[in-house]
């Protein structure tokens, strides 16, 4: 675990985080793997590059 800033009176710990990036066809493609992905019970969030 990290922590935030060292210049900060009481320095938050960082939690790591991990991903995994799935590249889609198209804008349909994106839809079907989101509604699959939450239906599983993963959090997971659309992003257009």
């Amino acid at each position: 675990m990290r922590t935030g800033s060292p210049l900060a009176p009481h320095p938050t710990p960082l939690i790591d985080q991990f991903y995994v990036i799935v590249t889609c066809r198209d804008q349909k493609h994106q839809v079907e793997m989101l509604t699959r992905f939450k239906g599983e019970g993963l959090t997971c969030k659309a992003v257009v590059g």
